[in-house]
């Protein structure tokens, strides 16, 4: 069960309304607004634990968020320090030990063809081959931001890995990402593109990039300029927004949803609804499509 203040503290944040609480847990309408309202005192336990049943099928779902980063912060580099489960594989990264790795070491990975890493905070990270699925929602996310770029005659460039960006380019240069999809606008900061953080990050999650994606390149894009990161979960059919520039607000979306980008103020909206067609066409046609 959980507390009201816990789902007070939800509902402002995934944008729960007084209905869809009300129908999810079986309660009136008019005791969910007393309640949220302020106007009964000291709850009963059993509304508690009603109310508690209409977040809590919505908070597995979303648990990435509820239970891992909230918030704009910089991992420090014990943080950072999570098993990526391929510094140790056996394969030659010179004689450095893992946390010390530079842009420089970086280029002179011997690694098998098709393999690819990145570093953040000098620590190596596996990025395993993505699945059909991922690769779908990145072109489809890529083509609809170059459509809009182009349709408004733009100079934002918008890319899509493998595409090195060095967040910390002329400092410590000890991170070096590959964002699924991004986009990056000249200004008197920010005048090479695959150096410093990118306007829009967008990351597709996957099992092996999950945890990452998440925890320490969220909070390194945050710390390097990026102005928003969008998050898609395709296994939940849910995306988070993260508003870098608005205090790090964080807005959830469904795969029906057209998503405003915050960046070109809502003007560019993402359907996903077409995204989920796109996804369903091509696992009627293919039996291994997953």
């Amino acid at each position: 069960m959980y507390t009201l203040e816990e789902m007070k503290n939800m509902r402002e944040m995934y944008g729960f309304s007084y209905k869809e609480i009300s129908e999810k847990s079986g309660l009136p309408i008019s005791t969910v607004q007393k309640v949220f309202g302020g106007l009964i005192n000291r709850p009963r336990k059993s509304t508690l634990e009603k109310m508690s049943v209409a977040f809590v099928e919505y908070d597995k779902k979303t648990s990435y968020v509820v239970e891992e980063e909230r918030y704009c912060g910089v991992l420090s580099e014990e943080s950072a320090k999570y098993d990526s489960g391929y510094y140790d594989s056996g394969y030659d990264f010179g004689d450095k030990k893992n946390g010390e790795f530079t842009y420089n070491d970086y280029l002179n990975f011997r690694l098998p063809e098709g393999k690819r890493v990145e570093i953040i905070d000098g620590y190596v990270y596996d990025m395993s081959s993505p699945s059909q699925i991922h690769q779908i929602i990145v072109g489809d996310l890529y083509s609809e931001i170059s459509k809009f770029i182009e349709k408004n005659k733009g100079d934002c460039f918008v890319g899509m890995a493998p595409f090195d960006i060095r967040l910390a380019a002329g400092n410590d240069d000890k991170t070096v990402v590959q964002p699924d999809v991004f986009v990056k606008c000249k200004s008197e900061r920010k005048n090479k593109i695959s150096e410093g953080g990118p306007d829009l990050v967008i990351e597709v999650l996957s099992p092996s990039t999950r945890k990452t994606d998440l925890t320490i390149k969220m909070n390194k894009y945050c710390e390097y300029g990026v102005r928003e990161y969008v998050v898609v979960d395709y296994k939940n059919e849910k995306v988070i927004r993260y508003d870098f520039e608005d205090n790090c607000l964080i807005d959830m979306f469904d795969f029906d949803d057209k998503i405003p980008i915050l960046i070109y103020g809502g003007k560019l909206k993402i359907d996903f609804g077409k995204i989920k067609e796109h996804i369903k066409k091509m696992k009627d046609i293919w039996e291994d499509f997953e």
